[in-house]
């Protein structure tokens, strides 16, 4: 950074009064009551429109970053620093109140917050009565608390939240649960875990004696058993329970791209994208020529087969036999399939493509339970062990964020999202509920989110996964605020505390050194001109091609 000793400030314009050292009664400016009627009716709104989450993460919002400024605001009160304004909000004042020597007030456009402390640079002209309460002539140590206290409000904020998390609900950490805290998440209908009478929550220990620890224990220990009798023991509130049933089948028809389900009350199909013979294709030409046989067919999940041609279909094995026998033609399927207008069974008869050099017997089987895996709540744990957790998390969520930023802003991290923001996408997809990862490739985890988009993708995690993972948005959100307020460029905070360490260093012999900040303008122009425009195309993202859970 380049700069320059400078005279002292410049006296203040004519006209200029210093503030009065005599109490001042609390003025109210701005439309008052009006404007608060006029607050409180826009997040009436958002919670009729949006819904009560897109309400509560924006309230957060407002919360957080009132948080930020008021770290500001001590810091720069507690240092004897004059502060003249203190703000929620942009645009037009709805409301404020003068007290002392600062003006509090919420303004219309609930986007941000400001503190407006005298005196933060050389370009700022002050009444000389008050130089010695600017900001410029505060000790470094003063003025570093200043500029990083916004930052620290996020970190503590998130920190708070994160012991509370650990101490008071019971949580894994943003990595997940571990691969052994698992447990019974569903129960397939008429499979043989219905028949064990499995339910969700249950513990699975092990399989005919063989301890069952992750989930892939459990694949393994049923993987060559379809049709044998196994026995479980579970665990079931802290009871341990043992039950014994015939193991159902899964079997996949290689070519014909679906697969059959067997168990207890029968066995039913399900079609699937594409054909494993089409996902092993060498070349994308193959691959585009190899159909779903039975997608293409028409046949749906749930499906019964019963007949072919008239000839009653009893197994899966048997169903290949027919279809081989006269390949080139077409055929008649006779299928049970659950109406969803009446919620009956209907049956239908549906012509089916020919085979051609598709092998319908080519069939592989596995052991097929019927369960799907779900997670153990997580259980809360002593506060000092949570504040040891809460600090491991933290700095996770802190690496991630950082890793996140440097990618992001890296010249493929920046071409590829405004690359990814000028393509017509216009279809929402699914990601990670987590701050922008370690990636530059173009996609939605390579972007960066408006309010909107923020708003939108925490109300989506509170339909999605309750409220408790509203907690682990805001750390995130609230970690990576943080860091972001650091990058070390005005105007953000990290650029403040890097000038008051430029001049603390080049500051000796009792005379002090002031950085040329007017030398720092085209920067600081263009910093500002690209986060306009990443807030630009992030609006236009997460309105076009919005992220959700």
């Amino acid at each position: 950074m380049t700069t320059t000793e400078l005279p002292p400030p410049p006296p203040a314009p004519s006209g200029f009064e210093a503030a009065s050292p005599e109490p001042v009664e609390p003025e109210q400016k701005g439309p008052g009551a009006r404007g608060a009627f006029l607050l409180v009716g826009l997040l009436a709104a958002l919670g009729l429109l949006a819904g009560i989450p897109a309400l509560v993460v924006a309230l957060g919002f407002i919360f957080m970053i009132t948080m930020h400024e008021l770290g500001h605001y001590v810091a720069a009160k507690s240092a004897g620093m004059q502060v003249t304004e203190f703000f929620v909000g942009f645009g037009p004042r709805l409301f404020s109140v003068q007290r002392g020597e600062t003006e509090y007030g919420v303004k219309a456009i609930p986007a941000g917050a400001y503190v407006k402390v005298t005196g933060m640079s050389n370009l700022e002209p002050v009444d000389p009565a008050l130089e010695s309460r600017t900001y410029r002539q505060g000790k470094y140590w003063r003025r570093m608390s200043v500029a990083l206290a916004g930052s620290a409000m996020h970190f503590a904020m998130a920190f708070i939240t994160l012991v509370v998390m650990f101490s008071a609900i019971g949580f894994y950490g943003i990595n997940g649960a571990p691969e052994d805290a698992w447990n019974v998440g569903r129960v397939l209908e008429g499979t043989s875990a219905e028949t064990l009478g499995l339910e969700v929550g249950d513990q699975i220990t092990s399989v005919n004696g063989t301890e069952i620890n992750v989930f892939d224990d459990l694949i393994a220990s049923v993987a060559n058993r379809g049709g044998e009798v196994i026995e479980t023991e579970l665990v079931r509130d802290g009871e341990v329970i043992t039950a014994a049933a015939e193991l159902g089948s899964r079997i996949e028809f290689t070519d014909l791209g679906m697969s059959s389900i067997v168990g207890p009350d029968g066995w039913t199909v399900y079609p699937t994208a594409i054909s494993a013979r089409a996902q092993n294709a060498s070349s994308d030409a193959d691959r585009g020529s190899i159909i779903s046989w039975a997608l293409d067919s028409g046949i749906v999940g749930d499906d019964r087969i019963l007949a072919i041609d008239g000839t009653a279909v009893t197994s899966p094995e048997q169903l290949g036999e027919l279809l081989s026998v006269v390949p080139d033609t077409w055929h008649e399927l006779t299928i049970e399939r659950l109406n969803t207008d009446t919620n009956e069974m209907e049956t239908l008869a549906r012509d089916v493509l020919p085979l051609g050099d598709l092998d319908p017997t080519n069939i592989s089987r596995k052991g097929f339970l019927g369960i799907g895996p779900g997670v153990m709540p997580a259980e809360p744990v002593g506060f000092g062990s949570a504040i040891g957790d809460a600090a491991i998390e933290f700095v996770e969520v802190a690496r991630l964020s950082t890793v996140g930023l440097v990618n992001f802003f890296s010249p493929d991290g920046l071409a590829g999202f405004f690359g990814f923001a000028t393509e017509d996408s216009g279809s929402s997809s699914d990601v990670a509920a987590r701050l922008p990862a370690p990636s530059t490739e173009v996609d939605d985890e390579n972007r960066v989110l408006s309010p909107l988009g923020a708003i939108r993708l925490g109300s989506d995690s509170v339909e999605s996964n309750g409220w408790a993972s509203l907690l682990v948005f805001f750390v995130l959100i609230n970690v990576f605020v943080g860091i972001f307020n650091m990058i070390p460029l005005l105007p953000f905070d990290g650029g403040h505390a890097v000038i008051a360490t430029y001049e603390r260093l080049r500051s000796w012999g009792g005379r002090r050194h002031f950085a040329d900040i007017t030398k720092l303008i085209p920067l600081t122009y263009a910093v500002v001109g690209l986060m306009v425009a990443v807030g630009v195309m992030a609006l236009y993202l997460d309105i076009t091609n919005p992220i959700s859970f």
